[in-house]
């Protein structure tokens, strides 16, 4: 049975041009709506790629200036921070002024309390800031902002960095100079092996020197500071078996540490401060007493010639 297929080509051709407007249409409200030129990689693949490189560069300048905005914000916490410092660096000055006075009739113990809070509260913000000794911020920071190209030995990160260096702006009490005190003879004295007339066997050998001691063979010193001021402690040194420098600093901190160790309420507040004898070797190789304290101010006075020709005939030493 014969049989026909008629086709409407006229509206094949009217459904096509249709499917390309809606198509043109499409794309052009997809333009429009999102305010790009190329949507899709096959509207313009080298412009894409264009596109996609700036793109990526924005997204890294607006986290460079998050990461600005970040560091600006520390950076008035840390001044913030030092200005509390700053008012009690100035209770701390006012109290050392209150003790170092001789018309001071209060307890020089309690001022010494009160200070000693005070460095115990520097020592806190210090560290809540993160510029302690070893802190948080207390290094060399590089502030990532974006933006760099790399040029010859610098890359692009380097390039796009700022760099903030807080390593030498640590402000607890121990990088203020408010611990770690010494006291040192007199600068150009000699008292090691290698000087003639100063060494220590010298001294000890001296007659004048020996005829000052109380007990033969026994130098005096005294230590005064913060709850062992007044007379201050002594310090019975033996000198007997004493030759040379190393001899006199051990044989010194025998005594102090006996002293420390005499049960009196300034023996304990002596311990506490921490006081070591040692020797300094200045650039000329010449070689002097020291002592030093991990906490506190203190005295060193010579109780007899001996203990003055030791101290480089210097007294007292004020640490």
């Amino acid at each position: 049975m014969p049989f026909s297929i008629n086709t409407n080509v006229e509206s094949l051709q009217a459904q096509n041009y249709l499917q390309t407007s809606t198509a043109f249409q499409n794309k052009t409200i997809s333009e429009v709506t999102s305010g790009l030129r190329i949507t899709q990689s096959g509207d313009d693949a080298a412009g894409l790629a264009i596109a996609n490189g700036y793109q990526a560069q924005e997204a890294v300048l607006t986290q460079g200036l998050q990461n600005a905005t970040d560091g600006q914000s520390q950076l008035q916490i840390m001044d913030g921070g030092m200005s509390n410092i700053t008012q009690l660096l100035d209770r701390a000055s006012t109290l050392a002024s209150e003790s170092a006075t001789g018309t001071f009739t209060g307890s020089r113990d309690d001022l010494n309390t009160e200070f000693q809070s005070v460095l115990g509260e520097i020592d806190r913000q210090a560290q809540a800031i993160g510029l302690n000794t070893g802190g948080e911020f207390a290094k060399n920071l590089s502030v990532f902002i974006g933006g760099g190209t790399a040029s010859g030995n610098i890359n692009a990160i380097s390039d796009g960095s700022v760099s903030v260096n807080l390593s030498q702006s640590t402000v607890d009490s121990a990088s203020l100079g408010l611990q770690g005190v010494q006291a040192i003879g007199t600068t150009g004295t000699d008292i090691g092996t290698g000087s003639g007339s100063t060494s220590v066997s010298n001294i000890l050998a001296n007659a004048t020197n020996a005829a000052s001691e109380t007990t033969p063979n026994t130098t005096t010193f005294y230590l005064k500071g913060p709850g062992f001021s007044g007379q201050g402690v002594a310090i019975a040194v033996n000198t007997k078996n004493i030759g040379d420098t190393s001899d006199l600093v051990g044989a010194i901190n025998s005594a102090i540490q006996a002293a420390g160790n005499n049960g009196t309420q300034q023996g304990t507040a002596l311990a506490n401060a921490g006081i070591t004898a040692s020797v300094n070797t200045d650039a000329a190789g010449r070689q002097q007493l020291t002592f030093n304290s991990s906490v506190a101010a203190f005295q060193v006075q010579a109780g007899d010639q001996t203990a003055n020709a030791l101290l480089g005939n210097f007294s007292p030493l004020e640490g």
